[in-house]
């Protein structure tokens, strides 16, 4: 796709509230002057994050979040929860509650009562950018059909077939002295393999690594089978043809939903004829993670048809095929203590010549992050291998 067709073209997002939908993610629309000075001084506070700086000279809130200030007037919010904070702060409002459970359930599949006050306001701090001063200085938003498959795929073709083996399950590593045995399943055959490398960068989710990983410091092992997971399901929607009711944005939120609601994948092309639902699952990790795995395709496509019903009565009639994606693990959950306490830099430690990428080993589930950390676990191996190379982080290693 040419660059110019990456800008997310207007409208942007809306959200269906009270029985009708409306522009942006406002549910203060119908707010008195006093109500919505509720969230003018909300707004107010995250702005003031957003400048803050410590003692240190570094930004309060930071991405990547290895780069944020130290100053432990600020690393404190790690150890309350995003709700504890609001409350401390004097915001009761219900619609300030829902905005800033939503933005965390978006970004950390998690409500502000369940991630720390540091992780809730980095969602609005880290971006250095107020929405009120979009005018004077737009701001754009980049995305493709494919999400962010596009940019796999873009990585992948750099590499070239030769260099990556698909269908190939991971069962053991074990470090040896100076190279690493990999153990791996072929799933083509099922057949048992082995290959050796120098240095190998473990991407995958780290509750897995102590099963994985033969050695593994245990107390190193401990964090990473600590760590907690949302569960997530994704359906991609097809339709037969564009819904009626009302043009679609990119982003359709419900005010009243378990979900996220839904975005247009095919948006940019003007099309809406595929939508795709996030629920994240908030509550009661395991028993959401053995539902989402024991029900079957229809149990689920009713659900997700039943909470889209409400806004579009004509959905029964124009859905053609639903496509379900259930993550049981999708998103580490930043809770109150997981980002800063002192035990959380066993996530990134590297082995002698194992090293962890993933957003995991940060602690905040965010693209950004997990590129961060691959580039930093990739820096790490070639230090490791005393390959000569030209850091891309700027200095953010050492931060």
């Amino acid at each position: 796709m040419a660059a110019a067709g990456t800008m997310l073209r207007w409208p942007h997002e809306r959200l269906f509230y009270r029985g009708r939908w409306t522009d942006g993610l406002d549910p203060f629309i119908d707010a008195s002057s006093r109500e919505r000075e509720a969230l003018l001084r909300f707004e107010d506070e995250m702005l003031r994050w957003a400048l803050h700086r410590g003692r240190d000279g570094r930004r309060a809130f930071a991405m990547p979040l290895r780069y944020s200030t130290a100053d432990v007037r600020v690393r404190r919010l790690d150890q309350i929860s995003m709700a504890q904070y609001l409350r401390e702060e004097g915001w009761h409002d219900d619609r300030l509650r829902w905005l800033v459970d939503y933005a965390c359930r978006d970004d950390y599949g998690s409500t502000g009562a369940q991630v720390s006050a540091w992780a809730g306001i980095h969602y609005y701090a880290c971006r250095f950018y107020d929405y009120r001063i979009e005018e004077a200085y737009p701001a754009h938003t980049l995305t493709w059909p494919e999400g962010n498959g596009h940019l796999v795929t873009q990585l992948a073709n750099r590499l070239g077939k030769n260099e990556i083996k698909r269908q190939a399950l991971v069962a053991r590593l074990a470090e040896e002295r100076s190279q690493v045995r990999l153990g791996y399943i072929d799933l083509a055959t099922g057949e048992k393999r082995q290959l050796t490398a120098r240095a190998v960068v473990y991407a995958g989710k780290l509750h897995t690594a102590p099963y994985a990983i033969a050695d593994l410091p245990d107390a190193q092992a401990k964090v990473m089978a600590a760590i907690e997971y949302s569960p997530w399901l994704v359906a991609a929607i097809f339709l037969k043809e564009s819904l009626t009711a009302q043009q679609t944005t990119w982003d359709n939120v419900l005010y009243d939903s378990p979900s996220l609601g839904y975005v247009v994948a095919d948006h940019q092309q003007g099309s809406g004829r595929v939508l795709m639902y996030y629920w994240p699952f908030v509550d009661q990790l395991a028993d959401a993670r053995n539902a989402l795995l024991a029900q079957d395709h229809s149990f689920w496509t009713e659900q997700i048809v039943a909470d889209l019903r409400r806004v579009h009565p004509e959905l029964d009639d124009l859905v053609e095929r639903v496509d379900l994606y259930r993550w049981g693990h999708g998103m580490m959950r930043p809770s109150p203590g997981s980002l800063w306490e002192p035990m959380a830099g066993w996530r990134q430690q590297p082995m002698e010549r194992i090293f962890f990428a993933s957003c995991d080993a940060t602690g905040l589930p965010l693209c950004e992050e997990a590129m961060f950390s691959g580039i930093l676990a990739a820096e790490q191996a070639m230090d490791r291998l005393g390959v000569a190379y030209s850091s891309s982080l700027g200095g953010l290693a050492d931060a």
